[in-house]
């Protein structure tokens, strides 16, 4: 036989991955003469001061928790399962307070760069917390979120409920464009001065999209301007903010007028009428509008 070249084959495999022991040995010297100082070198940085979870670990903990959703009580099974390695609930948790207290000054950061914009989206969404007070009983909890739009930086502050407590904590010093959905919470803060509040097209067309069970003519007509809308705003992606504002001014502008000046009267879509009172910004894929 004669060789004349190889046929290749390819599968993909999976290499768990491994829990290992990363060991650091410092010799310690002593002077030969039985008096004066020990020298040893000094121990390299850690994330948890004489702690033994190291920063990968921490950071693997990390992702699987808040990425991939994986409870710490799962993760301590998996442990025990492929390592035969014990690890308490209680000590998995001060890891999780360790490595929040690691990213503090970060998250303060990003909460300044926020505010220091003159364009922030706001918006709150609840979530069920389990009730330290009650044994397997849960409360409603907030997750306000605040997005920086030019800096494209995101921040969550928890609160218990849903007053304005919130947004006056976080918003009491800012001053520029809050852009919201018309939840009351933020009118007064948008009285404020210095603070422009406005509202946003996704929440407006959503409202016409519930009005379709009692004006379908209507509503139809108002959804088809926003897709008018949405297509101007695709088309506008990659331009700078003069050349975007002026191809809608040319563009937008005659839609926006022609929805609000046909459908201000109609009985059906009547709760729109407060909403038309506020400035409306459209939300593009990207977060700007």
């Amino acid at each position: 036989m004669v060789y004349i070249g190889d046929e290749v084959s390819e599968t993909v495999e999976y290499t768990p991955a491994s829990l290992y022991v990363h060991r650091i040995i410092r010799r310690k010297y002593a002077p030969k003469q039985g008096y004066g100082t020990i020298k040893i070198a000094p121990l390299p940085s850690k994330p948890i001061d004489k702690g033994i979870a190291g920063s990968s670990l921490l950071a693997w903990l990390m992702v699987s928790k808040f990425v991939d959703h994986i409870p710490y009580y799962r993760m301590r099974q998996r442990f025990k399962r492929e390592y035969a390695w014990e690890v308490s609930s209680s000590t998995i948790n001060d890891w999780f307070a360790a490595v929040c207290t690691l990213l503090k000054p970060l998250y303060n950061h990003m909460r300044n760069k926020i505010l220091e914009s003159d364009y922030i989206q706001a918006d709150e969404s609840h979530i069920k917390v389990q009730d330290t007070k009650k044994l397997k009983a849960t409360h409603r909890g907030y997750q306000w979120v605040y997005h920086g739009v030019e800096e494209k930086l995101i921040i969550f502050h928890y609160r218990k409920g849903r007053d304005a407590n919130g947004p006056k904590e976080i918003l009491r010093d800012y001053q520029g464009w809050l852009q919201a959905d018309g939840y009351a919470a933020y009118d007064e803060i948008g009285s404020r001065k210095g603070i422009e509040l406005v509202g946003c097209h996704v929440h407006a067309r959503r409202k016409f999209y519930e009005a379709k069970e009692y004006d379908r003519k209507g509503a139809a007509h108002a959804l088809e301007v926003y897709r008018s809308l949405y297509d101007i705003e695709k088309y506008c992606r990659g331009m700078s903010h003069e050349d975007r504002k002026e191809y809608r001014d040319e563009h937008s502008r005659p839609y926006l007028k022609n929805l609000g000046s046909g459908w201000m009267n109609k009985p059906s879509l009547c709760c729109l009428r407060v909403l038309w009172g506020m400035p409306y910004a459209i939300p593009l894929g990207n977060g700007t509008s």
